[in-house]
């Protein structure tokens, strides 16, 4: 088995890796005085980007498995990506709880 990531070329591998951190540094940069306008564009790209990235991502996983495994193989990416979603979403959640605490808000807030 070879490793999919080394038979990329240099440019693709980069933006494999390279793109949702970018896209982030970029959103980062809205303001309260950022035009509705750029902030939709801004946002349709990050997400255009997150999707391309899941995509690739899926693809790669799935390279070195056989033929007769793919059924297997996609129904276990597809578990694991859902889990790493909702683990995502559980740790957001307590660090928004956990950080509304330490400011001194009440749970009736």
């Amino acid at each position: 088995m070879t490793n999919a990531t080394n038979t990329l070329p240099g440019p693709i591998r980069l933006r494999i890796h390279k793109q949702s951190p970018i896209s982030i540094v970029i959103l980062a940069g809205i303001t309260p005085q950022t035009p509705q306008y750029i902030v939709v564009a801004m946002l349709a790209i990050h997400c255009a980007l997150r999707s391309l990235q899941s995509t690739a991502i899926g693809t790669l996983a799935c390279l070195d498995v056989p033929r007769d495994r793919m059924s297997c193989a996609n129904g276990f990416l597809s578990g694991t990506a859902q889990l790493s979603s909702g683990m995502g979403v559980a740790l957001g959640a307590v660090l928004l709880h956990t950080s509304s605490i330490r400011r001194g808000a009440s749970d009736s807030d």
